[in-house]
């Protein structure tokens, strides 16, 4: 199937399910759950494509989706997906609000989860120019701690599948 910004035909077969089928409650929950993440996907192929109001509404609906599912860690995704919208808009402030939001909404998120809020956080507050140079250091070296943190513990809970790519190796580089 092809996957486009305007186009997304894995998402249309998945909402029709949602609209047009019957299913039983856990097949709902994974069904708004698959929704969510071709959602964030959607959204970040139209924000990649500079289709930035585009973007907006896939992620909005993601969050709906997400929080339908109660996949707590994909919403979570989706506002720090929002936050690297926001950073790359400019919009320094906004950004910082949003990886905060991403990370106190997902309070038991795993290790994964946890460093890849965290470097999104240290990369928010690094484009936020409402705070002082000594504040955004602060609060960068912070959000990279806790990251580092995060991956060197084992995890109490498991790993959302979505999280695969977040490793020590990524997150130096990330960090740089």
């Amino acid at each position: 199937m092809g996957f486009t910004a305007t186009r997304p035909r894995a998402l249309r077969y998945v909402t029709t399910l949602l609209h047009h089928s019957r299913y039983d409650d856990t097949s709902g929950r994974r069904l708004h759950s698959t929704a969510a993440e071709l959602l964030r996907l959607a959204g970040f192929v139209a924000f990649d494509d500079g289709q930035h109001g585009l973007a907006q509404r896939y992620w909005v609906a993601g969050l709906h989706a997400a929080h339908t599912a109660g996949d707590r860690a994909l919403g979570a995704n989706v506002i720090g997906f929002m936050s690297c919208q926001a950073k790359d808009l400019d919009g320094g402030r906004e950004a910082v609000l949003l990886a905060q939001t991403a990370r106190t909404g997902y309070p038991g998120a795993s290790n994964r989860v946890t460093a890849i809020l965290e470097l999104r956080a240290a990369e928010a507050h690094a484009n936020d120019q409402t705070a002082t140079t000594a504040r955004r250091a602060t609060d960068i070296r912070r959000s990279i701690d806790a990251a580092f943190d995060a991956l060197s513990t084992d995890s109490p809970t498991g790993d959302p599948g979505w999280s695969y790519w977040m490793t020590t190796t990524h997150a130096h580089g990330q960090a740089g």
